[in-house]
């Protein structure tokens, strides 16, 4: 701000003038390229693909960081003069600390814009590569974005069609797509490795196969030891010692592969502990996290579970020790079973905790119900969550109320979770604009009283909703009741489904008690593979004992 240095005269360049005047010219640039930044930014929120924008906002950053680094350094060669007017007394402490200000903020704005521009083009690399991934397993499969509505979501497809889709987003299509092609079986980061390193569409489709050969083995094995741990379940010691004789070869092979296995965990931990800035007990308590985790038996492997854990620690803050094995372990599970994009979920979770003020475990909770309920049926409730939770929590909806009108709305034909949404925030733009206060004669005596009373702060906008929706299952004229619809919802009625439109309440008990559904399937997972874990668990066991390595910090 040119106010912080008014009145401060000091020599630049030998010239001998006010500080503000001598600046004049390197703030008007600086000002005159902000507000094209803005301008370009703005427009970057409807197309964030556009070339053309991207191209001026790198221009306009370079220009910023170069006229910037003038403004610094023109204040650091000032900075000794002023320092001395100052202990001279012919510079207030006021004016003194204001110049201060003035160069921490010019070297901050400075810091700013040179992230701005790494993110940049960071994020220009990662939609190159992403683009570049999709479009091979397009060419390997023969097939296009549209084949995959069911697997990506109406709005991800349409993103991606229109070239709007940010590198993350299509970085998701290729997980899901990758997952779809191969009927869950394959290895994400094997497939990426190798998308970024084939080039001939014949060499993807061979791969896919490939993973799909590898993962009808592994299932193969799975159902063996399936037949074990059914074999083994309930004998006492000496029947189940029996029945493992068979595999008595391997004990000696654990105890080998012991030693790899601590190496292993120590670079998974070392992640953990790098990325948070751990030492001592906190390294220590992450090591223990990432160890029982794995030891469960979710995670393809001790780097994948440590990702998990930075990413639940990063979406969800701080966490005990305790919720943090569990919803890591959660998260993991519900990626494993049902392919949903794990930051996605911890984005649902983080938004349900902050808009409704939900322990993590409580909106995990929440989440794993909604999806063995068929809410992520097109992979989109995590994102929806992050997105629409915070205007049904204004709008007066709890969150069970939330659930059970976003499952109504599924089984009243809405063919994803959007269409649900968008119905209800469709009637909610419609109550704060007054369109719907204009024709509210259209509308019972009880829609009209909770009409005023929630003008009046009375009542909330779900009252009126659940009242307007309850006029329009309960009209027996149905023109009548298609304008209604038509009226409160808009183009969400256009189609005239009135099984819809009538089932937009919160009515139901189906998310009244959902405590325990995380831990649930967490638990029926994981005895599943019961046998399996116990090999797995036994080689992270016999790690060499007396802890980790203690590591210089």
């Amino acid at each position: 701000m040119a106010g912080r240095i008014k009145g401060i005269t000091v020599e630049i360049g030998g010239d001998t003038s006010g500080l503000e005047k001598s600046l004049s010219a390197v703030n008007n640039s600086i000002k005159k390229t902000q507000s094209q930044l803005r301008d370009v930014n703005n427009l970057l929120k409807l197309d964030p693909s556009n070339t053309i924008l991207l191209a001026q906002k790198q221009e306009l950053l370079q220009s910023a960081i170069g006229d910037t680094e003038k403004k610094l350094e023109a204040l650091e060669q000032a900075q000794e003069d002023v320092a001395k007017a100052f202990e001279r007394g012919n510079l207030g402490k006021d004016q003194y600390m204001a110049f201060q200000r003035e160069v921490e903020e010019t070297r901050g704005a400075l810091n700013r814009y040179k992230a701005d521009l790494s993110g940049l083009q960071s994020e220009q690399e990662r939609l190159a590569s992403n683009t570049e991934r999709l479009n091979k397993l397009f060419a390997a499969t023969g097939s296009s974005v549209d084949d995959y509505v069911d697997v990506l979501g109406s709005r991800l497809v349409t993103a991606i069609r229109n070239g709007t889709a940010s590198s993350d987003q299509l970085k998701t299509a290729v997980e899901r797509i990758g997952k779809a092609v191969t009927g869950g079986k394959a290895d994400i980061k094997q497939l990426t490795a190798a998308l970024d390193t084939v080039d001939d569409g014949q060499a993807v489709r061979n791969l896919i196969n490939d993973l799909n050969d590898v993962g009808d083995a592994a299932q193969d094995a799975a159902d063996d030891i399936e037949e074990i741990a059914q074999a083994t379940k309930g004998a006492v010691l000496m029947e189940a010692a029996d029945q493992l004789s068979v595999v008595g070869d391997k004990i000696q092979d654990v105890g080998d592969k012991a030693v790899s296995a601590y190496a292993e965990t120590e670079t998974a931990v070392s992640k953990v502990n790098a990325y948070f800035g751990e030492t001592g007990e906190a390294a220590e308590a992450s090591a223990e996290i990432v160890k029982n985790v794995y030891g469960s038996g979710v995670g393809q492997s001790m780097d994948a579970v440590a990702e998990a854990v930075i990413m639940v620690k990063k979406n969800l803050g701080d966490l005990g020790d305790t919720d943090l094995t569990n919803l890591t372990k959660q998260a993991l599970t519900l990626e494993e079973l049902y392919g949903i994009d794990m930051n996605e979920t911890l984005r649902g979770v983080n938004s349900l905790m902050k808009q409704y003020g939900l322990t993590a475990q409580e909106a995990m909770d929440y989440i794993v119900r909604g999806t063995q309920n068929g809410l992520d049926k097109t992979n989109e409730l995590g994102d929806n969550l992050s997105e629409y939770a915070g205007k049904f929590e204004q709008a007066g909806y709890s969150a069970s109320e939330y659930f059970q009108l976003l499952q109504n709305g599924l089984q009243g034909g809405a063919y994803n979770l959007d269409k649900v949404n968008d119905a209800i925030n469709e009637v909610t733009t419609r109550l704060a604009d007054g369109t719907i206060g204009d024709s509210i004669d259209l509308y019972s005596q009880k829609t009209q009283s909770l009409f005023l009373a929630w003008q009046n702060g009375e009542a909330t906008q779900k009252q009126v909703i659940d009242s307007i929706v309850a006029d329009i299952a309960n009209c027996t004229n149905e023109q009548q009741a298609l304008n209604m619809a038509a009226e409160a919802f808009g183009t969400m009625a256009e189609d005239g489904n009135l099984k819809f439109i009538t089932s937009l309440t919160s009515v139901g008990e189906t998310y009244d008690s959902v405590a325990g559904s995380a831990e649930n399937l967490s638990h029926n997972h994981h005895f599943k593979w019961w046998f399996g874990l116990a090999l797995i668990r036994a080689s992270y066991m016999l790690a060499p004992k007396g802890g980790y390595r203690k590591r210089c910090y």
